[in-house]
This record gives C-alpha cells, sequence and structure tokens, in this order.
C-alpha cells in the first residue's frame, strides 16, 4: 500500500495536471448550473494537489497516460 502514494508523474505530468487544474477552477466560475461548478471545484482542487506532489490516482491504479 505504500508504494501506491509514491510520486508517479514526471516534470512535464506535473505541469500538464496543474494547467488542466487551473482550467477546470476557471471553468467553474463561468458555470451556469451549480452542481456542474461544484464537481469542476472539486476535480480542479484534486488536480492541483496532483500536480504539487507529482502521484496521479490513474496512473497509481495502473492505467496507462501518455504523458
Amino acid at each position: 500500500m505504500k508504494s501506491f502514494f509514491l510520486p508517479n508523474i514526471n516534470k512535464t505530468g506535473r505541469i500538464i495536471r496543474g494547467l488542466s487544474a487551473v482550467a477546470l477552477l476557471v471553468g467553474a466560475q463561468y458555470c451556469q448550473t451549480q452542481w456542474i461548478a461544484g464537481i469542476l471545484t472539486g476535480a480542479g482542487v484534486v488536480g492541483i494537489l496532483e500536480a504539487l506532489s507529482g502521484w496521479c490516482v490513474f496512473r497509481a491504479c495502473g492505467i496507462k497516460l501518455p504523458f
């Protein structure tokens, strides 16, 4: 279980993750419905945390990503 939470993305992946998180947060600001804005905000916050820690939940679960 300890290896599940080890950093698993490189610098490029962290940058892409951070930029996509910012895009999700900006999109949440312009969203018309409150529940979709909440989902986008939650996904953006998780993306920022992943970018800062260098850990990706998809990679930890074994899903291959191109970055």
